[in-house]
Formats: structure tokens, C-alpha cells, sequence
């Protein structure tokens, strides 16, 4: 009986346990994906849903312009949502007055998947087309800003609808080849793998998370959004999404074959010194990116994460780019 009446009471802990982490897990989910009504110069968000033809709904929030020209649209990276770029969403409409649009790819934050097939870049290029149609002021220039991933899907974007995009603008964009020209690489890709994999299962219990994204709550990054960044990194639902990604992803960068287009609209690159000096040859990954003789454009004292998260970075960012 002993046995019997400790095993319940494990049980029943445990289920407790498991319950509460859950709610946690819930609770973060909820938080993470609440839209900030307003900017940092207290101008309104307006929040937009696109039923793109993918069968998505892609979730986007939208500065309106404010007497400038043109319009941005941002797009974030692999594992992170819009949340990572509010902050560089509302610097750039300081300096510009223009219409200013962050989104989110499907599964991320409020935008839903809508079939059972797997990822593309090709659907992520669709997608924004979209929202681009629905949302961006008509006929307006477009400045594509990309983030890791989004850098990427900016870039293919700019290579299929070049006559729609003014200036593309990469922060520590992926480059598909990067893995071959680097092969060191190629022991993170699979690291990549196994996190997402474990942190995957972990989250939906509710556990703390094994990840190797800094811990952003404890840096001075002055950015009022960063809480959000951080309890989204709890979430069932980001790691899920990153998951779908990442499956296309990673044979895609082991292989290395998918070509680069050449891209005629003007191209600016934003690298972390953090990134370029830990790879020889990340510099040239990016170069490759760029019109010949061009340069990247370095942002000190940055990392991967930083670079758009913290303020003096980004805001460093928003002066660099070529208006």
C-alpha cells in the first residue's frame, strides 16, 4: 500500500507539475503574440490579416505613413518572429515618416499554416507577395530589409519581382552555399537540428528550454520589446515553426547547389563583427551577395542576435541605410 500510495502521490505531482508548466507555456504563447498598439513615438499599429494564396493567413502590424515616401517592409529570421524587429520597424518610420510593415511567416506568432505541405522559400517569397499586394501603399517603392533568414527571402524575393523592389537591405542574411564554402559550418547546421528537435518536445511539457540563443533578458539592449522575444522562446509554437523551416532548410544548406540570382536594384549588407571574425570566410559569403566592389557593412560590437535587438545597433543600422 505504501508503493500504491507513493506512486499516486508522484503521479499526482507530477501531473501537477506538468499542468502548470503547460499553463506557463499558454501564458507565454499569449503574451508573445500580443501586438504593441503603439510605436515608440507613439504612432498606431494597425494589425492586418493576408489569406495568401499559399492558403495562409499571414498576421502583419503596419506603420502608416506619416508624409514620407516609399514603404519597408521587414522580415525576420529563422526562429524569431516580427517581435525581433519592432524595434528597427519603429527607427526606420522615425527617420523616414513611411509606411513601415513587419509580418510574420506562417506559424510564427499569429500567422497560421494552411496545408500539410512542407516548407519552401518559394512559398515564403509567395506569402510576402501578399502581404505586400494587401498591405503596402500602391504603387510605392519597396526597401525589403531581411534578417538571417528573412535575408534570404528578401533576396529571392527581389530576384522574382524585381521591378517591385527599390533597395534590398540584409542584416547577417543566410547564404545557401555558405555550408560548402565553409564546411566548419556544417557541425552547427546539425546542432541546429538537435535543438530544435529536443526543444521541440521539451516545450510542449512546458520545460525550460535548451537553446543557444543569449540570454537577451540579462543585456542593457534598451529595447522595449525584448520581453516579448524572450517569452516567445517558450513557446510550443515558434519551435514549430522553426521545426517546418528548418526541414527544408537543412538539406538545402548540406547541399549547397541552390543558386544565387543576380539582383539589379541596389544592395547594402550588415554584418555583426562577432560573425565576421569567427568564420574566415563569412566575409566573402557575404560579398557574394553584393555588386562587385562593394562592401560589407559592419556594425561593432554586435552579435547575430543584437545586431537588430539592441538599440544602439539598430539604430546604427537605420543611419547606415542608403535612403
Amino acid at each position: 500500500m505504501k508503493t500504491d500510495h507513493l506512486t499516486c502521490s508522484i503521479l499526482v505531482s507530477s501531473s501537477a507539475a506538468l499542468g502548470f508548466m503547460k499553463a506557463r507555456e499558454i501564458r507565454d504563447t499569449l503574451l508573445s503574440s500580443r501586438h504593441p498598439e503603439s510605436t515608440l513615438d507613439g504612432h498606431t499599429r494597425n494589425r492586418r490579416i493576408t489569406m495568401a494564396h499559399s492558403g495562409n493567413d499571414i498576421a502583419s502590424l503596419e506603420i502608416s505613413p506619416r508624409g514620407g515616401t516609399g514603404v519597408y517592409v521587414l522580415c525576420h529570421g529563422l526562429g524569431t518572429s516580427s517581435n525581433s524587429l519592432l524595434l528597427l520597424a519603429d527607427l526606420i518610420h522615425r527617420r523616414t515618416l513611411a509606411q513601415v510593415i513587419t509580418y510574420d511567416r506562417a506559424g510564427y506568432r499569429c500567422s497560421r499554416v494552411g496545408s500539410n505541405l512542407p516548407f519552401t522559400i518559394r512559398e515564403a517569397v509567395d506569402d510576402l507577395k501578399d502581404v505586400i499586394d494587401h498591405v503596402a501603399v500602391k504603387d510605392s517603392p519597396i526597401t525589403l530589409i531581411g534578417h538571417s533568414l528573412g535575408g534570404l527571402v528578401a533576396y529571392k524575393f527581389a530576384a522574382r519581382f524585381a521591378d517591385l523592389v527599390q533597395r534590398l537591405v540584409l542584416v547577417e542574411p543566410t547564404h545557401p552555399k555558405e555550408v560548402r564554402v565553409a564546411p566548419q559550418k556544417r557541425g552547427g547546421v546539425v546542432g541546429i537540428s538537435e535543438m530544435i528537435r529536443l526543444n521541440t518536445d521539451l516545450s510542449g511539457l512546458g520545460f525550460s528550454l535548451l537553446n543557444e540563443t543569449p540570454d537577451l533578458g540579462s543585456r542593457q539592449l534598451n529595447n522595449p520589446y525584448v520581453f516579448t522575444v524572450t517569452r516567445e522562446l517558450g513557446t510550443g509554437r515558434l519551435w514549430r515553426a522553426m521545426r517546418r523551416e528548418w526541414r527544408t532548410l537543412e538539406p538545402m544548406l548540406i547541399d549547397g547547389a541552390t543558386e544565387i540570382e543576380i539582383i539589379r536594384c541596389p544592395i547594402q549588407v550588415f554584418s555583426s563583427d562577432s560573425t565576421l571574425t569567427a568564420i574566415a570566410e563569412q566575409k566573402s559569403i557575404f560579398e557574394d551577395l553584393l555588386p562587385a566592389g562593394e562592401s560589407v557593412d559592419v556594425i561593432p560590437d554586435s552579435d547575430h542576435f543584437t545586431i537588430v535587438l539592441d538599440k544602439d545597433h539598430a539604430s546604427n543600422i537605420t543611419q547606415r541605410i542608403n535612403l
